[in-house]
């Protein structure tokens, strides 16, 4: 009796630690999508604040509170332009790669991701957007913006024009 209970613990308390660990498992690909849907759903929303989704969505680097705040602006203005659509966000074909030599130290990887933008109003077209995200220890991240050289650069699209102080 004693050894059906405790196997029965042991079953219970295992099947809570996988149900509470499932983000730990999750895929490289799985994680990289729920990233950029998240953007999309955050940066077309309001209750999330523009410093906010900066500080989630983008890995900053050596930037100083100004820089940051700059960051911020930018997001506000992309925000503005989506104010008055009705949008709703579609995630495929997530391709994880190796960094590149040529990518700065802390990529570890990257992915190319394919997000399609579905516009209510008849009147305006679907766009599908290819972009590529950066995993930076062990998380994924839209940009990694950083200073070298007193230069702001982002990686690895180019969100920031080079010499920017």
């Amino acid at each position: 009796m004693k050894k059906v209970l405790f196997l029965s613990l042991v079953l219970a308390v295992s099947f809570l630690f996988v149900g509470c660990t499932g983000g730990i498992f999750a895929s490289d690909e799985d994680l990289a999508k729920n990233a950029v849907l998240g953007f999309y759903n955050d940066l077309s929303g309001d209750e999330v604040s523009a410093s906010k989704i900066v500080e989630d969505y983008f890995y900053m680097e050596g930037l100083t509170a100004t820089e940051t705040d700059q960051i911020a602006a930018l997001m506000t203005f992309a925000r503005s332009m989506m104010e008055d659509q009705k949008v709703s966000f579609e995630v495929n074909n997530v391709t994880v790669k190796e960094a590149p030599t040529s990518a700065p130290g802390k990529v570890e990887k990257l992915a190319d991701v394919e997000a399609l933008k579905k516009y209510e109003d008849e009147n305006m077209e679907d766009d599908l957007e290819t972009m590529t995200i950066a995993k930076i220890e062990g998380a994924w991240y839209l940009y990694y913006i950083y200073k070298e050289n007193s230069e702001m650069h982002s990686y690895p699209e180019d969100l920031v024009s080079s010499g920017t102080n």
